[in-house]
């Protein structure tokens, strides 16, 4: 993990703290983040969050930083975050 101001950020690294919040409207579709069809389940089984997770003192998670992306229950396993750390080649 790397540190900001004395306190360790997980996860690290330029994609994971570097989120944009687009905001798109569809009309009558509705998007779930617990839809498994959102990432290939081989991307999604790689994310893990740390066995001190929550609990290891002056850390900030990533639902702290983003919490339109995530939530403290799910953390790096939310699928809007595992879809994000695999950018697209378009």
């Amino acid at each position: 993990s790397r540190e900001r101001d004395g306190v360790d950020i997980f996860p690290c690294g330029l994609i994971a703290t570097s989120v944009f919040n687009d905001t798109f409207e569809f009309s009558q579709v509705m998007l779930h983040d617990n839809d498994s069809q959102m990432v290939w389940p081989s991307d999604y089984e790689r994310f893990h969050n740390p066995e001190d997770y929550l609990e290891r003192p002056n850390t900030l998670w990533l639902h702290e930083r983003y919490p339109m992306l995530t939530d403290a229950a799910r953390g790096v396993k939310s699928r809007r975050f595992v879809d994000w750390m695999f950018p697209s080649f378009f």
